[in-house]
């Protein structure tokens, strides 16, 4: 993945050495979710002692600042506030409030979005989220910060918002041979495949809310 942007979890901070040497860009992402997700309690402490060794590389890009699963806004806006380092980038989830997301849009230079349990993924109701959120932080077609679409690399994501960046699981899901790209068994050529499908795409540079949104039959 030579010259490529890359993000690196902290979960699986065993790739950070390599990933630094290798790409061009990286962006590190705290690794709560992971965390969660496997039972386990987040360190903040271990997170930002870790982090402070690669915070000043010119390889690195940003990090996403710790928040809370399931938490409050409140608790994760003092999560924010706490945050030592300055090229941090908060998250706001679409199951939060708008005025939430106003807010962070207007005090940070760039933001991510990250789906939730009310707004799956793709779904009619995601759909009608993310545009209710370009619609708040859009003066005039332009986002008054740059946005960062978490797990938001598919092509007609992408081609819909107009994102800074993003990221995706989807080469390290099926860099080994699956049932996606079945007659290809070569992790290069895989891997190849891959990215240049995900580079295929382009946001555009202003929000015209084009996004056509079909509604569920009753």
């Amino acid at each position: 993945m030579k010259n490529k942007h890359l993000l690196v979890n902290f979960f699986y901070n065993g790739q950070i050495e390599p990933a630094i040497e290798l790409a061009s860009s990286i962006i590190i992402d705290n690794g709560a979710f992971s965390v969660w997700k496997s039972n386990k309690k987040f360190d903040l402490d271990k997170f930002y002692a870790w982090l402070e060794n690669y915070v000043n590389s010119p390889r690195l890009d940003f990090f996403f600042i710790p928040d809370k699963i399931c938490g409050t806004e409140r608790e994760n806006d003092i999560l924010i506030k706490e945050c030592p380092f300055k090229n941090g980038v908060p998250i706001w989830h679409t199951n939060e409030s708008l005025e939430r997301l106003e807010r962070l849009s207007n005090e940070h230079q760039r933001i991510a979005i990250g789906s939730s349990a009310e707004h799956n993924l793709r779904t009619t109701e995601w759909w009608e989220r993310m545009v209710e959120a370009f619609n708040t932080i859009c003066d005039l077609g332009k986002p008054r910060c740059k946005v960062h679409g978490l797990r938001m690399l598919n092509k007609e994501i992408v081609s819909s918002f107009p994102f800074s960046s993003g990221d995706s699981s989807t080469v390290a899901r099926h860099s080994s041979p699956d049932n996606y790209l079945p007659h290809i068994k070569n992790i290069k050529s895989r891997l190849s495949i891959l990215v240049n499908r995900i580079e295929e795409s382009q946001s555009p540079s202003i929000w015209e809310n084009k996004v056509v949104i079909q509604k569920k039959l009753l």
